[in-house]
């Protein structure tokens, strides 16, 4: 794959998101808020082959490796995390490519049980096994097309804790909901049901995506500033179940059409702490520049 280092290297010839908290360059409005920005590319079933998937992870490593500051999950504060969610199985392979340089892996999904007859599925000990530091629950697919039920996902939620894994839970209405003015509502009732039995302590490891559906592929847009106020409403959901603490820690992310044009916008937001970035991920300049977002 001939990939092009263009895109990137305009977005390095000004500020990084990259810089780290201590230094002297401009810092995120995330880093100022001491939450670790989070990237995330989900691949879902992309792409084609298992040598498409390596020239994926390596075009956009090369890309990475330019910026000093890419951080892995537990490494220095105030630079961005950044983690791919490849198909189960390029997880392995994608990994060996991209942790040199400090990316992370996740699973897209896990079944709730640890085995047994359960026939196309994959449990947390599976994923963990393989590398696997994230696992995606609830995602809007997931939810639509698999009956992913609020029930099944805090199952998951639970179980992928339970491993010491961190749960992305994904969170947000259809476009009838939208329509109906119920984001609100219905954004709660996931956050509330999804992580019902998870402790204060848990909630150090999870990161909530806020993805309204309406805005997947489908070319409508959610502006950054409404995306935002959907973030604040959750930060006090969070509150009313656990405390202040929770809520301004926990990290936020935003899915839905993510691109190199809207991210600077997006994370120029108070409340949006990263993105859960679809389509993009899948070319590894686009991705590059999400990462490397700047603040506006």
């Amino acid at each position: 794959m001939k990939l092009s280092l263009a895109l990137l290297a305009a977005a390095l010839s000004s500020s990084s998101a990259f810089t780290a908290i201590g230094n002297d360059g401009p810092r995120t409005v995330t880093q100022l808020n001491e939450r670790q920005p989070i990237m995330a590319g989900n691949w879902k079933m992309n792409p084609a082959t298992e040598a498409d998937a390596l020239n994926l992870a390596n075009g956009f490593t090369a890309l990475l490796t330019e910026l000093e500051d890419t951080c892995a999950m537990d490494d220095v504060e105030g630079c961005t995390e950044v983690v791919l969610f490849p198909p189960f199985p390029f997880i392995s392979k994608v990994k060996d490519v991209v942790d040199k340089v400090g990316i992370t892996v996740g699973a897209q999904q896990v079944y709730y049980e640890d085995k047994g007859a359960f026939t196309g599925s994959v449990a947390a000990t599976m994923v963990k096994s393989v590398g696997c530091e994230y696992v995606l629950c609830g995602h809007s697919e997931r939810r639509s097309l698999f009956s992913d039920s609020d029930a099944n996902i805090n199952a998951k939620v639970k179980k992928v804790l339970e491993f010491g894994m961190k749960p992305i839970l994904c969170i947000g209405e259809t476009q009838e909901e939208y329509d109906l003015g119920i984001t609100q509502e219905v954004c709660a009732m996931q956050v509330s049901k999804d992580l019902a039995g998870v402790s204060k302590e848990a909630m150090k490891d999870v990161v909530i995506a806020y993805e309204p559906v309406w805005a997947i592929g489908t070319g409508l847009v959610c502006e950054a500033d409404a995306a935002n106020d959907v973030h604040k409403f959750v930060r006090t959901v969070l509150t009313k179940m656990y405390d202040d603490e929770v809520a301004q820690s926990t990290r936020i992310q935003y899915g839905g059409s993510v691109t190199p044009e809207s991210v600077d916008g997006l994370m120029a937001m108070s409340d949006v702490d990263g993105c859960l970035v679809g389509g993009a991920s899948l070319f590894a300049d686009k991705f590059a520049r999400i990462c490397n977002f700047q603040k506006e």
